[in-house]
């Protein structure tokens, strides 16, 4: 190479590093330009292995945007796996290391935690590093995205916060039941917020929170905190409630809040509450509402505000249902008395009459109206009036059934709507029970104790209206008979009615006290094998006998007994009095016989019927195998697994059983196989028409076959005439009792009749 060449060649190269040496410092240059304004974006530059992940270089940028220091990056393995978000750690590790498989740029969004528990948002862009076709590294780039995340989210939220709040005040306009508006209000915000549990209490008027709604909170726990009475350390919702103000537990495990509840927050697996007063414009606490997590937390500020705003939705819809009530109050109660007013009462009578139309029953409405109630405002003044119109509501009311109503209508008036009756004779008896009540002296201050009457005017259904307005007239009408009658009473509108009515109460009034007085007494009828005509026992039938020796029968006063509720205590003196009069009868050596005690249904059903029996016999040294207790179809027809226990019992014991006015009821041949019984009796008015009737001759003949079918003696009732008699002998009919031999007799008559006729017994 000559001289010249070579002095071209070195100024080339001269010439190349300059150039180079300022591509260089150009490199420099944008490397600083590029390096600051990766760092003005809180962007993290990067380096790490592509199979590990392990992170072999970061800029300075990651000590301030996360809080861990420099050095822990790359010295501590699988830094990067480790503090990623648990929620992102599996998708992003999975994404990032297929992408890299495929040597392929990449670009993902994901969150990890910073040093001192904050979620950072941040976008990855990923570059790897190839060299004759082998990935060597991965480059990238980690940049901040916290704030558009959250402007992201808060954007989010608030379209949702709108669109919740719409759904709400439709739900409020739509006049939907409040605990149902608030059971959406918290399962719309669970699905905006699917990491939150929410509640919402409602405080009684004795200072205890009331369960309001918490669908995902578990029933067990919402029990548990049901009637919570407020105060400090009672949670954080019953701190705040207390407090009036909004109450932050972090960490329910060491708060000193929830020490008493720990265990029911274990076992719900909740572990951080925040809680909000729900209070009104004028400071009161209505309720709270609470956010729990199943992780320790602290809310973030839009999630204070949001726990607010959800607070004051609640406050709206508890705060509408207070005005709904209040409103529906003044509609439809007396603001004096708080009874129900003409409106309510009027729609409960036509809701009351189409249940009565459907199921047979009669209805009756009460007017009440206090005497003479005029002098004691004038007299005593109008707080006084008041005072004492409010003490006759609650007497009233105390006094009737709960599905009974008493309404005001105004002034004194007061009306009682009785739905459901058993008897039409129970308003009667309401009525008596009223005036006796209200007769007792009222206590208005300290110095005035008065007394006052009322009359009672009283209409039926179907009896004497079929309409509402036509049941208000007539009992307005009849309250005015009551008055014409000398106050303090009532009346029917039907004039023989109320006679009937007062008749029936003085007799039930009457019997409560015949036992004591000694004015029952038990006949015999006996009872003859048809075959033989000897008498082989006797039926007890109660009487009544007036000092004067008056007999009451026994279809007059056995019904009065058994709507008043002392056919029990009757029956069982009838029990006992026969056990006794049968063993008196042994002990003067008549021939022993069967003697028959009718039973009645509500007697039967009695718990203590077994021990009863056994009670009577051994206390009267009567024999069990003497008494025959005479049964009900319709007795034998309630609750059979009960029945059979009881008849078994008695059975065991010895005692005869019967079916009485057998053809009546049932009848049923499948319940009699089932049933311990020894006698059917066949119904009087089966007999009372042979031979005329050859309908009432088949059926009794069938029901001997199927006596003597089943084992069973067959006794037939009523037999008055010779033909009745023959007619059973000719079917094998067992045993007759009737007018035709023997009519009921005293006990003193009876036992002659046995002397006269001694026989042995069946």
């Amino acid at each position: 190479m000559n001289n010249k060449n070579l002095s071209l060649t070195q100024a080339e190269l001269q010439k190349r590093n300059a150039a180079l040496a300022l591509e260089i410092q150009e490199l420099k240059r944008d490397a600083l330009k590029y390096r600051g304004l990766i760092e003005s974006a809180h962007a993290i530059v990067w380096s790490a292995d592509p199979e590990t992940f392990q992170l072999t270089y970061v800029s300075k940028e990651a000590e301030t945007l996360l809080g861990y220091r420099l050095a822990s990056w790359t010295s501590e393995t699988d830094f990067w796996l480790q503090h990623i978000h648990p929620d992102d750690k599996e998708w992003a590790v999975s994404y990032c290391l297929a992408e890299t498989r495929a040597h392929r740029e990449h670009k993902f969004e994901y969150r990890m935690i910073a040093a001192d528990g904050r979620t950072v948002w941040l976008y990855d862009v990923v570059e790897p590093i190839i060299e004759n076709g082998e990935l060597k590294e991965l480059v990238g780039v980690m940049m901040d995205i916290t704030e558009r995340k959250e402007a992201e989210a808060a954007l989010q939220n608030r379209t949702g916060e709108l669109t919740l709040q719409n759904s709400i005040l439709q739900l409020i306009n739509q006049k939907m039941a409040l605990n149902q508006v608030l059971d959406s209000l918290t399962r719309q915000i669970e699905a905006l917020h699917p990491e939150m549990l929410c509640s919402i209490l409602l405080l009684d008027a004795h200072n205890k929170l009331r369960h309001g709604a918490a669908p995902s909170l578990p029933k067990a726990y919402n029990r548990a905190i049901d009637g919570l009475a407020i105060g400090i350390a009672a949670g954080s919702c019953g701190t705040a409630a207390f407090l009036g103000e909004r109450v932050i537990v972090a960490d329910v495990k060491t708060h000193p809040y929830w020490t008493a509840y720990r265990e029911i927050a274990r076992k719900a697996c909740v572990q951080s509450c925040w809680s909000q007063p729900i209070k009104n414009s004028t400071g009161q606490v209505l309720g709270s509402f609470a956010i729990y997590h199943r992780q320790p937390t602290l809310p973030t500020d839009t999630e204070i505000f949001l726990i607010e705003r959800y607070a004051d939705l609640a406050l709206l819809a508890i705060e509408h249902d207070s005005a709904e009530a209040t409103i529906r109050n003044l509609a439809y109660y007396d603001p004096l008395t708080q009874l129900p007013n003409r409106r309510l009462l009027i729609e409960q009578l036509q809701h009351g009459l189409s249940i009565s139309q459907r199921d047979g029953k009669p209805l009756a409405l009460l007017m009440l109206d206090l005497d003479y109630f005029k002098a004691v405002n004038d007299s005593l003044g109008h707080l006084a009036g008041d005072n004492l119109l409010q003490q006759v509501a609650a007497r009233i009311k105390a006094r009737l059934r709960t599905v009974d109503m008493v309404a005001r209508l105004g002034g004194d008036e007061f009306i009682v709507l009785l739905e459901n009756l058993a008897h039409e004779e129970d308003a009667a008896r309401v009525a008596e029970s009223l005036i006796t009540d209200l007769e007792k002296p009222f206590s208005l201050d300290q110095r005035n104790d008065i007394r006052i009457s009322v009359s009672i005017g009283i209409s039926l259904y179907p009896q004497h209206a079929n309409t509402s307005e036509q049941l208000l007239v007539q009992a307005d009408a009849a309250l005015y008979q009551a008055k014409d009658a000398g106050r303090g009473n009532f009346a029917y509108y039907s004039e023989a009615m109320t006679l009937a009515a007062r008749e029936r109460i003085e007799l039930e009034a009457r019997l409560r006290k015949v036992i004591e007085q000694q004015e029952l007494r038990v006949f015999y009828q006996a009872q003859v094998a048809a075959a033989s005509g000897r008498i082989v026992g006797a039926e007890a039938l109660v009487r009544w006998q007036y000092p004067d020796g008056q007999l009451i029968a026994p279809g007059h006063f056995i019904p009065a007994a058994e709507s008043s509720g002392q056919i029990v205590a009757l029956g069982e003196w009838v029990l006992a009095e026969t056990c006794r009069q049968g063993r008196a009868w042994q002990d003067a050596g008549l021939p022993p016989l069967t003697l028959a005690v009718n039973v009645s249904p509500h007697q039967f059903r009695s718990s203590d019927m077994n021990a009863l029996v056994a009670r009577i016999l051994k206390k009267t040294g009567f024999p069990a195998k003497y008494l025959e207790l005479e049964l009900t179809e319709s007795g034998l027809m309630d609750n059979q697994t009960k029945v059979m226990g009881i008849l078994n019992d008695l059975r065991a014991q010895g005692v005869r059983l019967a079916i009485d006015d057998f053809g009546t009821g049932y009848s049923s041949l499948a319940y009699l196989k089932r049933f311990p019984l020894d006698v059917l009796k066949i119904d009087k008015s089966f007999i009372d028409d042979i031979p005329h009737s050859q309908y009432d001759m088949e059926i009794t003949a069938t029901i001997i076959a199927m006596g003597r079918t089943l084992g069973f003696k067959v006794l037939a009732e009523g037999v008055e005439t010779t033909a009745q008699l023959t007619f059973l002998k000719t079917k094998g009919c067992d045993y007759y009792q009737g007018y035709l031999k023997y009519k009921p007799m005293p006990s003193d008559i009876f036992a002659e009749l046995l002397r006269q006729t001694a026989r042995p017994p069946r």
